[in-house]
């Protein structure tokens, strides 16, 4: 990913992992550190898309329709001169296909970063930020066999 050239296709990065394990963070320091070497870069995530974290995942039918949104954004901004880094949840491993899908439909490569965190550390440190509400991250901590990377 460092090895980047203006001349090759850029990638898709997907981020994946637990609430509050470090996914914007960790999307924002790549994509500042992208940009300082030239490229162009977009960061889609739900603060990009105006979405609220907690009615999101409140419900089946509002976390179909955020991955949707997430996923069309993707979609306009996806080519092979800029990368595009989706910071979202991004846990089901379908929903990761078809952003691969995507990606080859571009013409484009595609690389999933995944935030590992232990549900206990996850949980206090969303304590300290409160970026989610504690039922919604509770349930969201119990889909962790979901998270796990398919190797």
């Amino acid at each position: 990913l460092f090895a980047l050239s203006p001349s090759r296709s850029m990638p898709l990065v997907v981020v994946t992992g637990l609430p509050t394990t470090g996914k914007t963070r960790r999307s924002e320091e790549l994509r500042d550190f992208l940009q300082a070497q030239g490229h162009e870069v977009s960061l889609v995530n739900e603060e990009s898309l105006y979405q609220d974290r907690n009615r999101n995942y409140a419900s089946v039918v509002n976390e179909k329709n955020a991955r949707g949104e997430l996923k069309s954004a993707v979609q306009r901004l996806l080519d092979t001169k800029r990368v595009v880094i989706a910071d979202s949840m991004n846990f089901i491993k379908g929903f990761r296909y078809e952003l691969f899908c995507v990606a080859k439909e571009v013409g484009t490569t595609m690389c999933t970063v995944f935030c590992d965190e232990s549900v206990a550390t996850a949980r206090n440190w969303n304590q300290e930020c409160q970026h989610y509400a504690e039922e919604v991250f509770d349930d969201l901590a119990e889909v962790r066999p979901l998270w796990l990377p398919v190797l």
